[in-house]
């Protein structure tokens, strides 16, 4: 018998209304790291008519160093290292004659994976339940040596879409190699990063306290995230196609660099030749830094001495 409060219980329990899973869309961890280099470049801009003299050097030194700071940490956590898309049309399910027209697009980053599934209809006689928009978005760890395997253990207790079921037993099989080459590439990679994340830090330190020290640390900086960059290059799989069907026929998973790969370069170059530069300028003695730390007792000009001068002087 049904009364008004008896829809969706079953022998008097509690209402129920089902499992109702959402792809996530953003990634908080990531959003954090963000804003520990935004809200201080917020600040330093809203104080910037504030300051009088060397306004121009004052700021490229700071947004320098805080888009460094920023592509290095964000990197370290953000799957978008090697990327390939692809528009696929495949089966839903092994085994299944249900068709879908979807696009995947897979992001590997030093520690996990993402899987995004999206697809808009699924041609079948079996699919009133799936009709609509489908959306995946699944993350995969292989940061240990038999996680892969875990995983797809997970994927498929979960009954995950057969793309993505498909993507992962690529990775974590033992002929190809490919799991095992992203996971030393991570490792070594990410070990390089955190060692320039560091140079980072002191050279940031050495801005506002050791000024003379400055242009080294920045090159440091730069050639540790360049021989970074190098090891993940050397290490990736280069020859990684995964053969999905589409409706031309055959189309390739095709994996290039993405965007942290590009975005640790440029921090690179641009570390490499702001340090170097400078190095050499203070090295011919173009310009020089004389501070109470960096004043040296046989200088001409330097503080010290001038200092003990006038006190003779007096």
């Amino acid at each position: 018998m049904l009364g008004w409060f008896t829809w969706f219980r079953e022998n008097g329990a509690p209402t129920f209304y089902g499992e109702n899973r959402t792809p996530v869309l953003l990634d908080t961890h990531i959003l954090g790291l963000f804003s520990i280099f935004i809200v201080p470049s917020i600040t330093y801009l809203i104080i910037l008519p504030g300051l009088r003299r060397k306004r121009t050097a004052s700021t490229l030194s700071f947004l320098f160093h805080m888009y460094v700071g920023a592509t290095l940490l964000v990197s370290l956590y953000h799957p978008c290292w090697h990327r390939a898309e692809a528009r696929i049309f495949t089966a839903y399910k092994s085994f299944s004659s249900d068709k879908m027209d979807a696009n995947i697009l897979v992001r590997v980053g030093l520690q996990y994976m993402n899987i995004s599934l999206s697809a808009n209809s699924i041609q079948g006689n079996n699919n009133a339940a799936l009709d609509g928009k489908l959306t995946y978005n699944e993350r995969f760890s292989f940061s240990e040596v038999n996680k892969m395997e875990k995983e797809l253990d997970n994927a498929l207790r979960k009954g995950l879409p057969f793309p993505i079921l498909k993507v992962i037993e690529y990775l974590s099989a033992d002929g190809f190699g490919w799991g095992r080459q992203y996971r030393v590439a991570g490792y070594y990679t990410a070990s390089m990063l955190w060692l320039s994340f560091y140079a980072w830090m002191v050279s940031f330190l050495c801005l506002g306290l050791l000024p003379h020290y400055f242009a080294k640390c920045t090159f440091c900086t730069g050639f540790l995230i360049a021989c970074g960059n190098i090891i993940f290059l050397t290490h990736i799989p280069r020859r990684m196609h995964i053969r999905f069907p589409s409706e031309d026929g055959l189309t390739l998973l095709n994996f290039k660099p993405s965007i942290c790969f590009h975005a640790t370069s440029l921090a690179a170059v641009l570390c490499l030749v702001v340090g170097g530069s400078l190095w050499v300028l203070e090295s011919k003695y173009v310009y020089q830094f004389d501070t109470i730390f960096s004043a040296r007792r046989n200088a001409q000009d330097s503080m010290i001495v001038g200092a003990v001068l006038v006190c003779r002087q007096r």
